[in-house]
């Protein structure tokens, strides 16, 4: 395996091409084109209120004539239901592509999010972020703004051809109006850039500290807490007050300028009308046209600005989705497959650190066989068991799975033949019933059973059935609260046991258990040696690990034994200096036979 390139590699450069965003934006484009001719006569149908006024004023009026008033009125009244009618299915159909649009990347824009953790090739939520920016310019007055700005030239040309004079003032208050939203943009962006970053900060910090709530709590440092997060407020409000003030400033300039404007045309129209070079229908009509022409200069300036926020999530977007392959290597599903795990030169090395977390390592395990991890702290034990479980890639050389690379492997083979526990387990939002079956098999008639089997090889089927709402009872603050770490526990050992899994990666399993809990983990991990099952665990009790086949011993992040833990313990008990230290406990020995 070539070593993996770095996140900032990864994630720089010419953005990827990728296959499933290019078919999303083929299948949108006839609807844009079709919006686009929408939105042409939208505008074009705005002409009507300035052509009915000169009709009535220089026409009707001098004339006397109802027919032609009757006549031009239902003419205007059938383009304005028109023009009604043209907005509606604009907007409908901008709200349900955007919609469409949502529901076919977010599925594997988020799987992508997720997978690019692997290579750190994910920008995480910000990914759906992204995709939500991009729904609400499709869905949004943004692109009705781009759509009128080729229009402001137009309508410019037609007050010109009224007179000159009407074209000239027009373009010169556009100009000014322009430049006023161009400053009002450049002044506020650095006063809004450290306001959402103060923010932003804000909002982080809040968030630590309710995570660190007991420890806060405790030793009386919420108040100081809150008070530098009011510091953080207060330069957050200064920057915010700026941004008000200086907006205030600038639109109200601008406010008075398009006010000025409209007295300005109608002034100079009335002295055009006086002298006799124009008429006062003309008049009226080039204070509506000069209006419309107008109105989306100032707007333009804001739809650019988000048009270019939108280029960058855009962009964000494509490299996500084109930075994960989908994988198609698959295992032989028939029957029960036994996995032999094999390591070639594999060594991980993060990002900018200096050195390897795991060294070149080379050994090969067998099916059917159990496997304990030992060594000191950061000596890349659950470095190791993450390797081993397919969630970071080697940096380089392989890891292979009955000789296919684990990372070639599809996805959702391979989660159905693992059963991983980190460290740290976290519930996620659902029922204790999904959060063991890993939210899947929703069909399956045998998913209870199974569920209630896992829970009973983990020892935790007592307490799930002593909830409110036993196996359907959600995994909120407040049922959380009801388990102890060490139930919590087994709870994720039975998600791990669920499905009867062929490979069991498990990471310090027993680390909160009494000895009746370790007992019943011993058990279950024979039942699963006996079943074939290929098993990993970061262990450091001697009693658990003379229950193992083989033990890996790791120092400074390479492999310093492998062998039989009989000859691992006696290595260890013979140097004891800078060897972990072993910790008595539960557990029993390997049943013969």
């Amino acid at each position: 395996m070539s070593a993996q390139r770095g996140p900032a590699q990864q994630m720089g450069g010419p953005p990827p091409k990728s296959k499933k965003l290019r078919a999303v934006m083929a299948r949108l484009m006839p609807i844009l084109a079709l919006l686009a001719v929408f939105y042409f006569f939208i505008n074009l149908l705005r002409l009507t209120m300035p052509l009915y006024l000169m009709q009535v004023i220089d026409r009707v009026v001098s004339s006397e004539s109802v027919e032609t008033l009757i006549f031009i009125t239902l003419i205007a009244g059938i383009a304005l239901i028109v023009s009604a009618l043209l907005t509606t299915l604009t907007k409908v159909m901008q709200s349900r592509s955007a919609l469409w649009m949502e529901s076919s990347l977010f599925a594997p824009l988020t799987k992508a999010a997720i997978n690019g953790k692997l290579t750190g090739q994910s920008t995480g939520a910000g990914a759906v972020r992204d995709l939500y920016q991009l729904r609400q310019v499709a869905s949004g007055p943004i692109l009705g703004t781009l759509f009128e700005v080729p229009w402001t030239p137009v309508f410019l040309g037609i007050i010109w051809y009224m007179h000159p004079w009407f074209g000239i003032f027009s373009v010169t208050v556009g100009v000014v109006i322009f430049g006023l939203a161009l400053i009002n943009d450049a002044v506020s962006k650095s006063a809004q850039n450290e306001a959402q970053k103060e923010q932003q900060t804000v909002v982080k910090n809040v968030e630590q500290g309710l995570e660190s709530f007991d420890s806060m709590r405790a030793m009386g440092i919420v108040p100081k807490f809150v008070a530098r997060l009011s510091d953080a407020i207060g330069r957050g409000q200064g920057a915010q007050s700026t941004i008000d003030e200086r907006q205030a400033v600038w639109t109200s300039m601008i406010r008075f300028v398009r006010s000025f404007a409209q007295v300005g045309i109608l002034g100079l129209g009335a002295y055009l009308v006086l002298q006799a070079e124009a008429t006062t229908g003309s008049m009226i009509a080039a204070s509506i046209l000069q209006s419309l022409a107008l109105s989306p200069i100032d707007q333009s300036v804001n739809a650019v600005r988000a048009i270019k926020g939108t280029r960058m999530a855009y962009q964000r977007v494509n490299r996500q989705l084109a930075a994960i392959s989908e994988n198609t290597d698959r295992l032989p599903m028939d029957g029960v497959p036994a996995l032999n795990v094999d390591l070639k030169q594999a060594m991980f090395m993060p990002q900018g650190l200096g050195r390897p977390v795991l060294r070149p390592m080379n050994w090969n395990v067998e099916a059917g066989t159990m496997t304990g991890i030992l060594g000191s702290s950061a000596s890349g034990k659950t470095t190791l068991a993450r390797l081993v479980a397919g969630i970071v890639p080697p940096t380089s050389g392989s890891l292979a799975i009955n000789d296919l690379e684990v990372h070639r492997l599809a996805g959702d083979d391979l989660g159905r033949l693992i059963g991983y526990m980190p460290q740290t387990v976290v519930a996620m939002p659902g029922t204790v019933a999904d959060n063991i079956a890993r939210f899947g098999d929703a069909d399956d008639p045998d998913r209870m059973a199974k569920i209630v089997e896992a829970a009973q090889m983990a020892g935790i089927h007592e307490t799930i059935v002593s909830l409110p709402n036993r196996y359907d009872t959600p995994l909120e603050e407040q049922a959380l609260a009801r388990l102890s770490r060490s139930q919590l526990q087994k709870l994720f050992l039975a998600r791990a046991f669920y499905g009867k899994p062929r490979l069991l990666v498990l990471d310090e399993p027993m680390a909160y258990l009494d000895k009746a809990g370790e007992t019943a983990v011993v058990e279950a991990l024979e039942t699963f040696r006996e079943s074939g099952a290929t098993i990993f665990v970061v262990a450091q009790r001697p009693p658990f690990l003379k229950t193992c086949d083989k033990v890996i011993f790791l120092r400074d992040g390479g492999v310093a034994d492998f062998a039989e833990p009989e000859k691992v313990l006696a290595n260890i008990s013979r140097n004891p200096a800078g060897n972990p230290r072993l910790v008595d406990g539960g557990g029993q020995q390997r049943r013969a036979g």
